[in-house]
């Protein structure tokens, strides 16, 4: 999901997402703008698994100034194989400016981050 609108708020309730794969960042969400965010589990799902990114969060990447998130009971699994420069990010990052390579989050910039029950 991409959402590049600083106003915009999100609630995603009992979510199943298995296989998600970007091409540089963002698995299953990407935020350029928004509001409050809320990814939960209520009753059933709540499970992210195998997802991949390979430069920034695997599971969300978000640069957003405005960003409000909140992760509820969630079970989150990103692929785990070994990435390599060659074959993996070449063309896609400049290893000079860039420290903040991988991982399931990326979150540059937010309001706040509340995380509750969760499983990583």
């Amino acid at each position: 999901m991409y959402v590049d609108n600083a106003n915009q708020e999100i609630k995603a309730t009992d979510v199943t997402l298995t296989s998600a794969i970007a091409g540089v960042s963002g698995g299953a969400f990407y935020f350029a703008n928004v509001g409050t965010v809320t990814i939960e589990k209520v009753t059933s799902g709540g499970t992210f698994t195998t997802l991949e990114a390979p430069t920034h969060g695997s599971f969300l990447c978000s640069e957003a100034t405005t960003l409000d998130l909140y992760l509820t009971d969630l079970v989150i699994g990103c692929k785990t194989t070994d990435i390599t420069y060659s074959s993996d990010l070449s063309g896609k990052i400049d290893l000079g400016t860039d420290d903040g390579l991988a991982g399931a989050f990326y979150i540059s910039q937010a309001v706040g981050v509340t995380s509750s029950g969760n499983v990583f």
